[in-house]
């Protein structure tokens, strides 16, 4: 599938203001953890551009502590001084020209000034430098392998290492689809490799975020660890994707297991379509905090069908989120519900940096994006 669709990534959370810095703890192991909000964060951003942060990753450069995040209207890579919250640069692509990216871009990542990674809807990779100038171009779907091979630090990230890129590769599971692709920057070659846990394949995990899996790199130990959205267990690669093995990490929130919205070929109604996802628990975020060597995997709680058939706008389609916080060993530490429909959060706009994790919220000022900071607190 060539086309990459935009509402089939978010999972929204709004919401009202409680004031509480603190989440509602639910579960902990010795009252060892709590996660609270440590911060807020205001950035300026142009009339030009859109409230909402895409894809946003911290940043250091000449030890400078920035954070870039994407523009969609203008097609630009904002560049932040996250001390002052003002854009200090703006990397943008023309419509036409030697410097123009077909498409539309739906993930990127910055290794250094002169590796600025970005993917597209079309399955293409483009490698730029902060001076917007395409050093790179490499169609990552030669095979026609179904799906957009994608990459966003925030949720996805990918790996550069040895002058190869590892990146992920599918938009809802198929079987026999390779879910790695490897990117030999020098001689241009892609690789497919690493098939999809089998208990995600079978059935159908489509809408929302349910058909992409979001993953981190702890830093320490150079493994990747993958979050699926309709499984308990996370499962760890080694630095080479040789070895391969799975943790439980299940969440206490969920009263019943989660199964699989619809079966294959069997069509479902409209209203399936957009409700039943939403029965559903899902398991969103994962993210390496490398300051205090834990996990938070973010849980989005099932609504109920009273809610769903329910005349109101937000709690019928929004879901309640919960943080997991685990630790090295991927043991839960605690569990710990947000402020009710607070904040925006989904693959594109939610991202951990400098510490804590990122959650932002409706801005009534176009020129400012307003963000809470979350973190755990032992």
């Amino acid at each position: 599938m060539k086309n990459h669709i935009f509402s089939f990534l978010l999972l929204i959370g709004l919401a009202s203001c409680s004031g509480n810095n603190n989440a509602e703890q639910l579960n902990s192991i010795n009252n060892s953890v709590s996660f609270e909000k440590i911060g807020e964060k205001i950035l300026e951003i142009d009339s030009l551009s859109d409230y909402r942060l895409f894809f946003a990753q911290p940043y250091n450069k000449d030890k400078e502590n920035l954070l870039l995040s994407f523009a969609f209207n203008s097609k630009t890579i904002l560049v932040f001084d996250y001390g002052t919250g003002k854009t200090i640069e703006r990397i943008s692509f023309p419509n036409d020209g030697p410097n123009n990216i077909a498409g539309t871009i739906v993930g990127f990542q910055a290794f250094s000034s002169d590796s600025l990674m970005i993917t597209t809807n079309l399955g293409h990779l483009y490698v730029s430098n902060f001076n917007s100038e395409i050093t790179k171009f490499i169609d990552l779907d030669p095979e026609s392998i179904p799906g957009a091979p994608s990459f966003r630090a925030n949720s996805f990230p990918a790996h550069l290492k040895n002058d190869k890129l590892l990146l992920d590769n599918y938009f809802i599971a198929n079987k026999g689809r390779p879910m790695k692709i490897s990117v030999d920057l020098k001689s241009d070659s892609v690789e497919y490799f690493q098939e999809i846990p089998e208990e995600h394949i079978e059935g159908y995990w489509a809408a929302g975020s349910f058909g992409y899996s979001t993953s981190t790199i702890n830093t320490k130990t150079n493994e990747f660890v993958y979050n699926f959205p309709g499984l308990d267990s996370l499962y760890i690669w080694n630095s080479d994707f040789t070895q391969l093995r799975k943790e439980y990490a299940g969440t206490s929130l969920f009263e019943h297991p989660i199964e699989a919205i619809f079966t294959m070929g069997i069509m479902p109604t409209p209203r399936e379509i957009e409700q039943k996802p939403l029965t559903r628990g899902i398991y969103g975020h994962i993210f390496y905090d490398d300051t205090k060597d834990l996990y938070y995997r973010i849980i989005g709680l099932p609504i109920s069908q009273t809610l769903l058939d329910s005349d109101d706008e937000i709690k019928s389609k929004t879901r309640r989120y919960a943080v997991m916080v685990l630790n090295s060993d991927f043991e839960i530490l605690g569990e710990f519900k947000l402020p009710e429909y607070e904040y925006i959060i989904n693959t594109e706009m939610t991202f951990f940096a400098n510490g804590g994790i990122h959650f932002q919220k409706e801005s009534t000022n176009e020129d400012e994006a307003l963000i809470d900071i979350w973190s755990a607190v032992q």
